[in-house]
């Protein structure tokens, strides 16, 4: 019987909402943004990615094309995605030198 959790003992398992809002880079690219509306879009990826160093997940793949909008509404929330380079990290392990996702 298949479980219902999100890991097992050897996956993670991510199921992500559908995020008709597009890519962030699709809105970037456009250049319809005041330097306001992307300063908002910068602090969201930044606490997104505080929230996984608190976690022990270092993210290493940080690109606009990796972060979709929920909605088409300019207030859509932001929604980080493919964590294929991400490692679990403890503080207390020595740091990261080697670089990824280059």
């Amino acid at each position: 019987m298949p479980s219902c959790l999100p890991q097992d003992d050897t996956n993670i398992h991510m199921v992500m909402e559908l995020c008709e809002g597009g890519a962030l880079l699709e809105r970037i690219e456009s250049g319809l943004y005041s330097e306001a509306y992307i300063s908002k879009v910068v602090r969201s990826i930044l606490r997104f990615i505080a929230q996984c160093h608190a976690k022990g997940i270092i993210y290493r793949d940080v690109k606009p094309d990796n972060f979709l909008f929920l909605t088409t509404e300019p207030d859509s929330p932001l929604k980080a995605t493919d964590f294929g380079l991400s490692i679990r990290h403890a503080s207390h392990e020595p740091k990261l030198t080697s670089r990824s996702g280059v």
